[in-house]
């Protein structure tokens, strides 16, 4: 996969009538320099990007100075990540058993494990971050989950309650497709279980465990086994129609033709 066309958090196209009018208004120096002495509080501006496109921009206070800098979207930044690690996990891997199959200098191979180990980490943590922002993006501001408890009871959860309580499993199982009509599970089930797999992975990087209770002394062999038999190329693929299912083409190769 190719590099993504980096997407912002607002963006609109406009028109050449616009374009032409923004380029050719008058630039008072002296009232930009003003502006960038303060924290434009209850303001945020708006960059002119490639000529026909608007972007927003998030303030940043420093130095009694305020800078306006383009705010991206997180989603195609933690995922673009991923991608990177992607890229080099296979090659890491085969230089790894390429070792091992001619070398028994453990020594030397355990540099090559270290290395992949960190890739994989790496991979599983960002793709699955560009997962749940994208779940916790998407739900509407005015969208109440009516979760059934025992009893015949409700409870009812609003969105910050939703990103906050409920589990990620049954965000995407149930509530999304409350809220949105739209149902990933229904449609991509062998999809949906490779974002179950995904979420397992990173749960027990995340949460890495010793299994001294196993009474056995590879505590993390488990572990380590899973980042070699994973399927980062499936999961990759399936992370990227999930975000496209519900945001279509927030995930974009870029058609520049440069591959980075």
């Amino acid at each position: 996969m190719k590099h993504l066309v980096k997407k912002y958090v607002r963006a609109f196209d406009i028109g050449q009538k616009v374009v032409d009018v923004l380029n050719n208004a008058p630039v008072d120096e002296t009232k930009v320099a003003e502006l960038s002495q303060n924290n434009l509080e209850g303001y945020y501006g708006m960059l002119q990007y490639d000529d026909d496109r608007l972007i927003q921009t998030f303030k940043y206070v420093k130095d009694d100075k305020t800078f306006l800098i383009p705010e991206p979207d997180p989603i195609v930044i933690y995922f673009d990540t991923a991608r990177l690690y992607h890229k080099t996990i296979n090659e890491k891997k085969i230089n790894l058993f390429k070792q091992l199959h001619i070398s028994n200098n453990i020594v030397a191979v355990n540099g090559d494990f270290y290395w992949y180990y960190s890739t994989v980490c790496n991979y599983v943590i960002f793709l699955f971050l560009a997962v749940e922002a994208l779940i916790n993006k998407i739900i509407p501001m005015d969208y109440e989950y009516k979760k059934p408890i025992q009893e015949k009871k409700v409870e009812v959860y609003n969105k910050f309650q939703i990103q906050r309580h409920i589990e990620f499993i049954e965000k995407i199982k149930t509530v999304l497709p409350d809220a949105l009509g739209k149902n990933f599970v229904v449609n991509h089930t062998h999809k949906f279980e490779d974002l179950r797999k995904l979420k397992r992975f990173r749960d027990e990087i995340v949460h890495t465990k010793s299994h001294e209770a196993k009474m056995v002394q590879n505590y993390y062999e488990d572990l380590y086994t899973l980042s070699l038999d994973f399927d980062f190329d499936q999961t990759l693929k399936s992370a990227q129609d999930f975000i496209n299912f519900y945001h279509p083409d927030l995930i974009e190769e870029c058609n520049c033709g440069n591959d980075d």
